[in-house]
């Protein structure tokens, strides 16, 4: 018997991106992420990565992972590329 995440992980999905989301730290500095999801209903694990080395570089893993079944959250950290300082 398969369970839900061994279902989800034999499917293929067609893939959703958000450029540039907003999140909003307590000090008022805004950090920007890239987020890839699955085009579909339901609930997914979610991946997240924060880097220094810009997150526009991850495209193709968040793309890749989505594909499988995972939301994929990839981040600029503070003051580097697309985040505030």
């Amino acid at each position: 018997m398969l369970t839900t995440s061994q279902l989800h992980a034999a499917q293929s999905y067609e893939v959703t991106i958000e450029r540039d989301a907003t999140a909003t730290m307590r000090d008022g500095v805004i950090l920007h992420a890239d987020i890839y999801r699955p085009k579909a209903d339901g609930q997914f694990p979610v991946l997240l990565q924060r880097t220094p080395y810009n997150k526009s570089g991850g495209g193709a893993f968040g793309a890749k992972a989505a594909a499988s079944g995972y939301v994929v959250v990839i981040q600029d950290v503070r003051g580097r590329f697309t985040s505030e300082g």
